[in-house]
């Protein structure tokens, strides 16, 4: 939890002195304008936060708000996990940014909304995906029995030696850990789900 907290004050830090830097630069001299922050739209607002500064907004709220950790990603993206587990999902901001430049007051609204969203996402895992959905995306992952013991979701796992064979679903901005609950859900054995995910595997590789 010290850490987690650490790290939003280090993120809020960071935006602040940004932001300050911006500040300072728009009065140095009589005459001069505002600084401004370009869309991906072309569109510019004067005052509004830098692209990396918003994505900072984002995981800093992230990490006060919830029990989440939010990550400032590649690009305009910001990267969700959980504590005890291993699911994660990607934010993709470019449309949240995209509101934001056009009406800066509407921060605290946006930003909100897109904590609300990753914590959403987290919560439903794969529970709102048909099993044609997944097939194509289930891969086998090895990882040791004692971190497989602390996850909370009661992943699908097979024995491999001092080793479990566990099953994720890896989509575009998305790898979440498959349950049995979810097993039950799509109608498929261990066995079965073993045999694709390794068969996706090897067309990989």
């Amino acid at each position: 939890m010290l850490v987690r907290v650490l790290l939003a004050l280090a993120l809020t830090a960071l935006l602040t002195a940004s932001v300050s830097a911006c500040d300072s630069g728009d009065t140095t001299t009589s005459g001069s304008t505002p600084s401004t922050a370009t869309s991906s739209g072309g569109t510019t607002t004067q005052g509004a936060l830098s692209q990396r500064d918003f994505k900072n907004k984002v995981a800093a709220a992230i990490i006060t708000g919830t029990d989440l950790q939010g990550d400032p990603g590649f690009g305009l993206t910001v990267d969700v996990s959980e504590q005890n587990g291993l699911d994660t999902v990607q934010l993709v901001l470019d449309d949240a940014y995209k509101q934001y430049t056009s009406d800066p007051d509407r921060q605290d609204e946006i930003v909100d909304g897109l904590v609300q969203e990753a914590v959403k996402r987290m919560q439903e895992g794969n529970t709102k995906r048909s099993f044609s959905e997944v097939r194509d995306q289930l891969m086998p992952m090895l990882k040791r029995s004692v971190d497989v013991s602390r996850i909370e979701s009661d992943p699908a796992t097979k024995r491999f030696d001092d080793l479990d064979v566990i099953y994720a679903v890896q989509g575009d901005h998305y790898f979440t850990v498959a349950t049995k609950d979810d097993l039950a859900r799509w109608g498929q054995s261990m066995d079965a789900i073993d045999s694709l995910a390794l068969s996706n595997l090897e067309k990989l590789t």
